[in-house]
């Protein structure tokens, strides 16, 4: 039986939906564009008897616009530490050549002991002001997981949790994230230019691709295609090789990708990481930086990039 209801902060708080669908959950998962303290002090108590009961829960914040408070995400990681059912992933800016389009869903989930599901979706991010205090709007949906709006919620947060941008954060990145959050409130009362900006955010990039995520990253896999596809460490692949390999490697683990202009995207990764390009030089190309043949082999730094560690 499937129910739906309309739910928003001036005749019922959405946040009273979700502590009362929580304390009874046997599992939750969270999209949401960002995280303010606020609301995670609104859910702790909730989420802490979820997981202190066996249950299992997942948030993926963004990091869009610099929204998300860095003690925020400390609060959540104090709560992992001795909950390791807790997982935490960050979905990382778009602000950066080849990133995607802005994180900005509001999407939370809970699975029920009967196997149920409740799917709350609307405006509403992890914050008081969502959850209690602004003028939001949402809906509630409850049923089994075959229902075709469930099942589609569960495709969407599956679609989220496959993409290379998402990784889990660590007390090393916070602290790097808080300064980046300060360097860009400064850039903008200043009035500087976006691009100031864009380049604060850079600096984070190389330490997300570093951190464990859900699937590898295509760097790592154009890295794996070359190293599976050659037959010496000398010998070069074509790039249309590395390409096919990459879109059955990325389609084999779960990775989410525009499929039908995913060649183009291996091509320009190869471009922008061959030596003499100014990226992180892992690859070299026949014929030079104007290389004519399409053909690719691994630098030295490519020979030793390290791999992330893949979260299932």
């Amino acid at each position: 039986m499937i129910r739906t209801r309309l739910l928003d902060n001036l005749s019922g708080r959405v946040g009273d939906e979700i502590l009362n669908c929580m304390a009874s959950a046997t599992r939750t998962m969270m999209a949401v564009a960002f995280v303010k303290f606020s609301g995670v002090r609104l859910i702790q108590e909730n989420l802490v008897g979820l997981l202190d009961r066996g249950g299992e829960a997942e948030i993926i914040f963004g990091l869009d616009f610099s929204l998300t408070e860095p003690r925020a995400l400390s609060r959540v990681m104090e709560i992992q530490a001795s909950h390791p059912a807790l997982t935490l992933f960050a979905f990382s800016n778009p602000y950066l050549p080849g990133r995607e389009p802005a994180f900005h869903p509001k999407l939370y989930m809970f699975e029920q002991a009967d196997g149920d599901w409740t799917a709350i979706i609307g405006s509403s991010n992890l914050s008081r002001g969502g959850l209690i205090d602004n003028v939001e709007i949402g809906v509630a949906i409850d049923g089994p997981k075959t229902n075709p709006v469930i099942a589609a919620a569960l495709s969407f947060y599956a679609s989220v949790r496959g993409r290379e941008s998402l990784f889990a954060p660590t007390d090393e990145y916070l602290e790097a994230y808080q300064k980046v959050r300060s360097t860009i409130g400064r850039a903008q009362r200043k009035g500087a230019e976006r691009r100031a900006v864009k380049e604060a955010i850079a600096q984070l990039r190389k330490l997300e691709e570093r951190l464990p995520g859900t699937v590898p990253t295509q760097k790592e896999l154009i890295i794996q295609a070359i190293k599976s596809l050659r037959t010496s460490p000398d010998s070069w692949v074509h790039w249309t090789e590395i390409a096919d390999y990459v879109e059955t490697r990325a389609r084999e683990v779960g990775a989410e990708y525009k499929w039908d202009t995913l060649h183009n995207s291996v091509r320009g990764r190869l471009n922008e990481h061959t030596t003499g390009k100014g990226g992180e030089h892992l690859f070299v190309r026949k014929g030079g930086v104007e290389g004519r043949f399409g053909l690719y082999k691994l630098s030295n730094a490519g020979e030793t990039y390290e791999l992330r560690k893949i979260i299932s």
